[in-house]
């Protein structure tokens, strides 16, 4: 069975244009749920039942939390493209915030080495923006960070690919 020890998982984002993957410092879990499909209602009234059918897919969501590391840029970085409402891409080819990764293992030797990642798109339709934060402290306890995301335009695909 090939599976990844979660140890060797981390999260990594590109905080500049031409720079390389910026590790998002003491994060210690990730998820992503989603997509879902939007159901429409359409009853009338005397319907006995409640008719619906599909309507659009909702977007993805990413959460990703850990603790909390002043020295990170990339923790720095995630709370401002929050507040400015700044798309992550999934190039390099507009703006500065790119390459959004949830690595399962960043070890090339071991098997399932890789990430999931924006899925690619010429016309950079596909984007996550970082919709919610959360920090907390526990007298018992180092500081808690915890960041929410939506991936919207595509899904987070799995890629062994660099």
């Amino acid at each position: 069975m090939a599976v990844a020890a979660g140890n060797q998982g981390s999260v990594t984002v590109w905080t500049s244009v031409g720079s390389s993957n910026s590790v998002v410092g003491e994060m210690g879990s990730w998820s992503i749920s989603g997509p879902g499909l939007n159901m429409i209602d359409f009853s009338a009234f005397g319907d006995t039942r409640g008719r619906q059918k599909p309507g659009m897919m909702t977007a993805q969501t990413v959460t990703f939390e850990g603790y909390h590391d002043v020295t990170s840029t990339a923790q720095s970085k995630l709370q401002t493209w929050l507040s400015s409402g700044t798309a992550i891409y999934a190039s390099s080819k507009l703006g500065t915030a790119c390459y959004l990764r949830l690595w399962a293992n960043t070890d090339s030797d071991l098997e399932q080495y890789g990430f999931w990642a924006q899925t690619s798109s010429t016309s950079l339709s596909v984007k996550t923006y970082i919709t919610g934060f959360e920090t907390g402290q526990n007298k018992d306890g180092v500081a808690t960070m915890s960041f929410t995301a939506a991936v919207t335009g595509g899904s987070m695909v799995w890629t062994t690919a660099l």
